[in-house]
């Protein structure tokens, strides 16, 4: 490409003398160590400083970036063909990635060709391509008019051919989600309601956990997944066997879409209750937090009473382990939610978890308890008084919120 500029007339070659410098600013000299000939039409670059391996790639890939995105424009946009990408080394396909979903980068057309039979799911390029897949959906866009017959490969012309006129009145919708639930609406009963429960696991989930929500065998699930990985909905994480992640946030959406509004909460409750019964959670701080998680979800469902009171120690023990790791607003969310599973009768006779949530609470940084205003901290605050933990009871009395919370039970303590 440079080149090809230089082979240009002065007059023609005049703007880009003020375009590249602009571009590339004070780092330039990363370009021209890699493209010495831009001096030719930027100037002589200064030498830059010396830094550790990671910074100077990422310095010379900003730069990188900036350079194609003064070349690729609107009036004049840059087309790239790359051969034989299955031997290419392991920095070109990082390069490529940000060159495509920078949103400085408006005309660039990158199209690329490589033997399928040499590049298998462990090679660089399938990772990069999965990336860039997520980064848009122009091709789930292109599937959808393929499978709506809209768009179709002539293989006696050798070429692909469309309807343009049934395209632009076709019911396609500009709403990303909207056109991932219609493919996922395409997939069998059984694959729909596997990426349903995946979609409440999170945009990661691994094939143990969904074969327990979905009460299936794991190779039943396996099984299950084919389709929508086949379709590219999801795809299998390499680093980590057995697991599985949403091509994009907006496939979950989707997904998690297609569950009515009045049965999420059953939903998440029943997840709640099946990892739940299959985890220890004393072991596995993770687990608890996603049972805790799903069973807050779907907490105003529970009748029974032991349930309710068993779900306000869970929210207890997940607070104190978000606290011990710094995350106090988790924390703090945790220990409210496992208060307001508690009724006035229960803050009275449940003392020993009053206290342990209101002391967690007052144990947390001044700035998360100022914004606290959780009702059982006057009933721990009472408590506190009439059990003899007096030092806890002063601490809470220095902080408040007893004296002004609405409880019958913060009154008759202020009262007395």
């Amino acid at each position: 490409m440079i080149q090809q500029l230089l082979g240009e007339s002065e007059e023609r070659l005049a703007p880009w003398r003020d375009r590249l410098p602009a571009a590339l600013g004070a780092p330039g000299g990363a370009l021209a160590e890699v493209i010495p000939e831009i001096e030719l039409i930027v100037g002589k670059q200064q030498p830059l400083p010396a830094v550790g391996s990671m910074e100077a790639l990422n310095r010379f890939q900003s730069v990188f970036q900036n350079f194609v995105g003064a070349l690729a424009r609107p009036e004049r946009p840059l087309v790239v063909f790359l051969d034989d990408l299955q031997w290419a080394d392991a920095a070109t396909p990082g390069l490529l990635q940000p060159l495509l979903t920078s949103p400085g980068i408006q005309s660039l057309f990158l199209m690329g060709a490589y033997r399928d039979k040499e590049v298998d799911d462990a090679h660089l390029l399938t990772r990069t391509l999965g990336a860039l897949e997520s980064a848009g959906v122009v091709i789930q866009f292109l599937k959808t008019l393929k499978q709506e017959g809209l768009l179709r490969f002539d293989y006696e012309l050798g070429c692909w051919t469309y309807r343009i006129d049934e395209i632009v009145g076709a019911a396609m919708t500009d709403n990303v989600v909207d056109l991932m639930t219609r493919k996922i609406q395409r997939l069998s009963a059984n694959t729909q309601r596997a990426l349903t429960l995946a979609s409440c696991i999170g945009n990661s989930f691994d094939q143990q956990t969904l074969a327990i929500v979905s009460e299936q065998s794991p190779e039943t699930t396996a099984d299950v997944l084919k389709e929508a990985i086949d379709d590219r909905l999801i795809l299998p994480i390499t680093d980590h066997p057995q697991s599985y992640a949403f091509l994009h946030d907006r496939v979950q959406q989707a997904a998690y879409a297609l569950i009515p509004e009045e049965w999420k909460q059953l939903v998440h409750l029943a997840v709640g209750r099946l990892l739940r019964e299959s985890a220890d959670l004393e072991q596995t701080e993770e687990k608890l937090f996603d049972v805790v998680h799903h069973l807050n979800l779907g907490g105003s469902l529970i009748a029974d009473d032991a349930e309710r009171r068993a779900l306000a120690g869970l929210n207890l023990s997940a607070g104190r382990k978000a606290k011990f790791s710094t995350a106090y607003d988790a924390a703090l969310e945790y220990l409210k939610a496992g208060a307001s599973l508690l009724n006035e009768t229960e803050w009275e006779s449940d003392s020993r978890l009053i206290l342990s949530a209101g002391a967690s609470i007052l144990r947390s940084p001044p700035v998360t308890l100022k914004r606290t205003s959780t009702p059982f901290l006057p009933s721990a605050c009472m408590l506190s008084k009439t059990t003899g933990e007096y030092p806890v009871a002063s601490k809470m009395m220095s902080n408040g919120p007893c004296f002004f919370a609405p409880s019958r039970i913060g009154r008759s303590f202020v009262d007395s």
